[in-house]
């Protein structure tokens, strides 16, 4: 711990003692209480920052501090549906209030609906696209360049900084928005993740970086050969990784392109993540028929074809590793295990089998132990491909120990909210990626 660090713990305590000896003085006093409650929250003293809101909010209903308060508790403990009726009326109450929109936007997509979330978002950048969050222990500056979309369209940054010690500056490409100044900082991060919507973005973001004359986390170059195809390119030539040639097609041509193949083809549309529109077709006479059909229930302008290589292990299960490369290191995330190839961590019966929980702990503790020597060694010959300071690796082991590489992405959601009971085994692996992006910051940083 740096002296900065332990004299702005002394400073935050030496509030949270001076507001609670007012609180107890005072009979009236919801300011003092929501201040007090936002301190503890940020002490992760939760139960006692919880108790605080409410009795602000007892006090004076139309506090909408509190009221946000009482959100943001309900958030820390990974519970969203609690936490949104408290947002929605601060904004019934403040419609302009912009930080309650931003937590419903967040909160929205928790809930899987993204078009209320969105819609936020649009109210959002329709009045403003610069934000500045300024750390009341400031120890660095961050600039984040930033794509108008829902989480998948940039890096989570939320859940990597502390805000407590990092004033962040959010800065969104809106397109078709006037030019603005832009405040200084020690570093520049471009957040934005590569997709056909965002390829002009990530070419703005290249213009603004060239001008302000600071060290750059992931460039927007590097980001731009990202895309599933690129990533083929990119990874050419290794010999510890598998990365399966994809193809991407037109809906007109898809048909065609496929018709004399006799391979079990994975085609999803391009830009999709999580699976979304993803489906596996074996080769059969009718092929091109269900193709049609699901062209039709699928529709996309372009879509990414993708042989499909039998990934299971021996015991007839599928393993799903996510690592995020920090400054070139591999740090495990999670693993998900599932008797179905389309694996992702929210579907796979994790929670119904303490065997798979136990084996992902094996894996948080000693990742290289449990994927071998050879993929471990590939995840750090794919981060240095790719050029990113900060990326995402979803992947699995093949029985010859090579690395097969599903994605290679910098916007993968890294987080730990809602990891408690018998999840919580993920948080100090989840808090070593966030400790291990902020030695990145201050190695990059301009400022001594």
């Amino acid at each position: 711990m740096t002296k900065q660090t332990d004299d702005a713990e002394m400073s935050t305590q030496g509030l949270i003692t001076a507001l609670t000896r007012i609180v107890e003085r005072t009979a009236h006093a919801p300011r003092e209480r929501t201040t007090l409650g936002i301190l503890l929250l940020q002490n992760d003293e939760v139960e006692e920052a919880e108790r605080h809101f409410t009795v602000a909010l007892e006090q004076d209903p139309s506090w909408t501090d509190a009221h946000e308060g009482l959100g943001s508790v309900a958030i820390k403990r990974g519970d969203f549906a609690s936490a949104r009726p408290h947002f929605l009326h601060v904004i019934e109450l403040a419609p302009e209030n912009l930080s309650a929109r931003f937590a419903l936007y967040d909160i929205e997509q928790a809930l899987h609906n993204i078009p209320a979330a969105l819609a936020h978002q649009s109210q959002i950048l329709s009045r403003q696209q610069l934000f500045t969050i300024r750390a009341p222990h400031e120890l660095r500056r961050m600039l984040i360049l930033l794509a108008p979309g829902d989480w998948q369209a940039n890096v989570p940054v939320d859940f990597l900084i502390d805000f407590g010690t990092t004033t962040v500056h959010k800065f969104y490409l809106v397109p078709g928005a006037a030019e603005q100044p832009l405040p200084q900082a020690d570093l520049v991060f471009c957040a934005i993740g590569e997709s056909d919507a965002s390829a002009s973005l990530l070419e703005h973001a290249q213009r603004i970086i060239a001008t302000l004359g600071v060290p750059v986390l992931n460039s927007p170059s590097a980001i731009s050969r990202t895309s599933r195809t690129g990533i083929v390119d990119s990874l050419g030539g290794l010999n510890t990784t598998v990365v399966t040639s994809t193809i991407r097609c037109s809906r007109l041509l898809l048909r065609d392109t496929i018709a004399e193949r006799h391979d079990d083809l994975l085609i999803r549309p391009v830009d999709s993540h999580a699976g979304h529109g993803l489906e596996r077709f074996e080769f059969s006479s009718d092929r091109s028929d269900r193709i049609q059909a699901y062209m039709e229930r699928v529709p996309s302008a372009n879509y990414y074809v993708t042989p499909f290589i039998d990934y299971r292990n021996a015991d007839g299960f599928y393993r799903k590793y996510r690592m995020i490369c920090v400054d070139g290191e591999p740090y495990p995330f999670h693993l998900a295990i599932s008797p179905n190839w389309m694996i992702h961590y929210y579907n796979a019966p994790m929670r119904e089998h303490l065997w798979m929980r136990e084996e992902e702990q094996r894996f948080l503790a000693d990742s290289p132990g449990a994927m071998g020597t050879t993929a471990h060694t590939a995840l750090r010959e794919i981060a240095a491909r790719s050029g990113l300071e900060y990326v995402g690796i979803d992947c699995s082991v093949l029985p010859d120990g090579r690395l097969l590489v599903f994605e290679v992405d910098p916007a993968m959601i890294v987080h730990h909210l809602g990891s408690g009971g018998i999840f919580a085994y993920h948080i100090p692996y989840a808090r070593a990626i966030y400790s291990a992006f902020e030695h990145l910051m201050d190695r990059l940083r301009a400022r001594p």
